[in-house]
């Protein structure tokens, strides 16, 4: 069976882009998920992230609550992409 998942290090860097190899058929079908203080916590495409193309994503600056967010930290496995 093919790997359906892929973990990779943050950079904190939104220019940084992620690959990944799997196959899906539609874009929502894949899922995106940043450790965050211990818990995983799953992002939404177009508002958190955005496919650069057909097999690799970046992650976007956004606006919550006041607050600006873009790339996950600098990290070790703490971002999921998976389907």
């Amino acid at each position: 069976m093919a790997q359906t998942y892929v973990y990779k290090n943050g950079t904190g860097d939104v220019a940084t882009t992620f690959p990944f190899t799997f196959p899906y058929l539609k874009e929502a079908d894949v899922k995106v998920s940043v450790l965050e203080s211990g818990v995983w916590i799953q992002k939404t495409k177009d508002t958190h992230y955005k496919f650069e193309t057909a097999t690799s994503l970046k992650f976007l600056s956004y606006t919550e609550d006041g607050v600006t967010y873009g790339a996950p930290a600098s990290g070790t496995n703490n971002i999921k992409i998976y389907r």
